[in-house]
């Protein structure tokens, strides 16, 4: 989906971009609002969950919003929005993917595996039913 054309009267991402370098903090703001879906959406088809989705979207804000004074120089957009903050979302959502593989790769097995649902009483069903839950 291509980005919001901006009326006569919305400024351009390389308006709002300009205006952030300046220390507009409003920018920042429209450029948020102007691409956060299309961003959760981007995020979702990389980890197919809303929750993680979410984070990653908040997680590649913050990252744009430190490449902005007084962090950083001023960032110099050489390219669309999108393009910049795709990369940011697909760098972040495969970073969270390696973690977790290497996570789960060392977790030693669960004993609870060991054990069938036979082998529980209904004590122990019930408090692990409302652990799970």
């Amino acid at each position: 989906m291509p980005p919001p054309r901006p009326s006569s009267h919305d400024p351009t991402d390389a308006e709002l971009v300009a205006r952030v370098n300046a220390g507009d903090a409003s920018a920042f703001a429209l450029l948020y609002e102007r691409h956060r879906d299309w961003c959760l959406g981007v995020a979702w088809r990389f980890v197919r969950d809303d929750n993680r989705a979410a984070d990653i979207t908040q997680e590649t804000f913050l990252h744009w919003l430190r490449k902005f004074p007084p962090h950083a120089p001023p960032f110099e957009l050489t390219a669309q929005v999108r393009t910049y903050l795709y990369t940011v979302i697909r760098s972040i959502a495969l970073t969270q993917r390696r973690r977790e593989s290497t996570a789960q790769a060392h977790l030693p097995p669960l004993a609870a595996s060991r054990i069938g649902p036979a082998e529980l009483s209904p004590v122990d069903a019930g408090t692990t039913l409302r652990a799970v839950r």
